[in-house]
């Protein structure tokens, strides 16, 4: 993997992060397209570029970046959550993360249909929900 690749997987999931933040809550965007940025661009980014490192990283960083700067803008990271709530965080999101990254490996390998899958089990566990 070279720099370059890295850094452009870097500002891609950069991007999607800020756009999570920043542009979604205005209004501007349908929900949808928000929600199915994440499983989409590791998939897109995986059959453009062939970089299985990168991919994997476009599929698991935007998720855990959105959460933790959404978490810490919103104030929420005041209150220390008790271990429960800890452990149940770090599966959902770790879940969705985990997946987002097989998504993108999967698609740097061209096998474009397990990435779908793995696309619609991204959807399935955000819609889950986390108690």
């Amino acid at each position: 993997m070279t720099i370059n690749k890295l850094i452009l997987s870097l500002i891609i999931s950069l991007l999607i992060i800020v756009f999570e933040l920043t542009v979604m809550p205005t209004g501007m965007f349908p929900e949808t397209i928000g929600i199915f940025l994440f499983p989409a661009t590791p998939i897109i980014y995986g059959l453009i570029t062939r970089d299985k490192i990168g991919s994997v990283m476009v599929g698991a960083m935007p998720i855990v970046g959105t959460i933790i700067f959404g978490m810490l803008l919103s104030g929420q990271l005041d209150d220390i959550p008790d271990m429960m709530q800890i452990v149940y965080l770090v599966a959902y999101f770790g879940s969705l993360s985990v997946v987002g990254g097989l998504e993108g490996y999967f698609a740097s390998k061209g096998e474009s249909m397990v990435a779908i899958a793995f696309g619609a089990l991204w959807v399935l566990v955000l819609f889950s929900g986390f108690d």
